[in-house]
């Protein structure tokens, strides 16, 4: 069964982030969130929620890795360089990268 990791930077937007840990959810797929700084985490709207695991080497088990927009979510997630290194390794196992809006400035 497919495991997807969902990046929760602050400032992420929580409709798109919620959205897709929701529907993923439904579909019966294991899809964790995962915080940088504190399990809660301030979104763009300026809701916290709380997510499931902090961001490590733990990532790298998932098949895809989801970047959600979001302003500063994005942003915030391009100038982690350990965001950046964790991208670069799905990216050379041929692993899934999903992107949304904002988050797509990693993806540059």
């Amino acid at each position: 069964m497919a495991k997807i990791a969902v990046m929760m930077a602050t400032g992420y937007e929580e409709g798109e982030t919620l959205t897709i840990v929701d529907i993923l959810r439904r579909a019966g797929l294991t899809c964790d969130t995962f915080y940088f700084d504190t399990p809660l985490v301030e979104g763009m709207h300026h809701m916290f929620v709380k997510a499931d695991k902090p961001f490590g080497e733990e990532v790298k088990e998932y098949d895809m890795i989801v970047l959600p927009g979001g302003r500063p979510g994005g942003q915030n997630l391009k100038e982690n360089p350990k965001v950046i290194q964790m991208v670069q390794y799905f990216n050379n196992h041929n692993k899934l990268i999903g992107a949304m809006c904002s988050g797509t400035v990693v993806l540059s």
